[in-house]
């Protein structure tokens, strides 16, 4: 009886490990396996769906990268990395962490290969330079030029650029990471930097900055008292925006297109 039980519970656990490992679809002959979406779901904290469809994305891009061509070698991949990273650092962080550097330069090449990518294809936008173009985008997006005379933000600053890049991709705050709150006003701040946080949603993070004693980022808490900002005075900015927008309209169409001619199979 006790030789039944065991083996039972040994059918089972196969049974459940092959049930893990099974493949639940197929993007362009490239599979996605039912442990995949398990893992996608908890990391991103997300439906079960929003992680399947992350991983078509995922999978629509990495054939993008081999057909466009922007995969990275080895000797491109270390190079960038010792850009960025102390590797001596570097790698006292993972093992803290309990992280292995081979995984950690997977996943620092995924980043970059589509880093490329997005750029490349950005950069076959047919961009309307026009200032009649530009003006009339302003028009249509005055809430987009508000300049906000009173924010409260969150200010983080680190020697370490990555530390400030996995509190955006995690939320998780690392020791080298300084923290403050500060309420900025035309009174005690550069109307420049008002504009640049006045473009955030609340809880977004800015876009990393270089300053004199290391990087900083900002997270927008909140925001009020806007003033509308007069097109003569924000001209370059809206021309940068309305490029911008032009570029992120064409990467939405690019992959659109992708999407709808992938070949996707749900086996499960």
């Amino acid at each position: 009886m006790k030789q039944i039980c065991i083996f039972l519970c040994l059918c089972f656990l196969a049974s459940k490990a092959a049930s893990i490992n099974a493949i639940a679809l197929i993007v362009d002959n490239e599979p996605i396996t039912v442990y995949e979406i398990n893992e996608a779901e908890k990391k991103l904290k997300t439906t079960r769906e929003n992680a399947i469809n992350f991983l078509i994305n995922d999978r629509i891009e990495r054939a993008q990268i081999k057909k466009m061509g922007t995969t990275l070698s080895e000797f491109e991949l270390e190079t960038e990395i010792k850009k960025i990273f102390d590797e001596d650092e570097l790698k006292a962080e993972l093992r803290a962490k309990k992280q292995s550097y081979e995984d950690f330069k997977e996943d620092f090449k995924s980043q970059l290969e589509k880093r490329r990518l997005y750029e490349l294809v950005a950069s076959g936008a047919k961009i309307d330079y026009s200032e009649e173009a530009a003006r009339s985008f302003y028009e249509r997006n005055l809430d987009e030029f508000l300049l906000f005379t009173s924010i409260t933000v969150s200010v983080y600053n680190s020697s370490k650029l990555s530390s400030l890049e996995n509190l955006r991709s995690t939320n998780k705050k690392d020791p080298s990471i300084k923290e403050k709150t500060a309420k900025l006003s035309l009174d005690n701040s550069d109307p420049r930097l008002l504009v640049f946080l006045s473009r955030l949603a609340k809880n977004e993070y800015s876009p990393i900055l270089e300053d004199e004693k290391g990087f900083v980022m900002y997270r927008l808490r909140d925001k009020s008292l806007p003033q509308p900002l007069a097109y003569e005075d924000v001209r370059e900015e809206v021309g940068s925006v309305y490029i911008n927008q032009q570029r992120q309209d064409h990467i939405k169409d690019f992959f659109d297109k992708a999407y709808s001619k992938a070949n996707i199979t749900r086996l499960r």
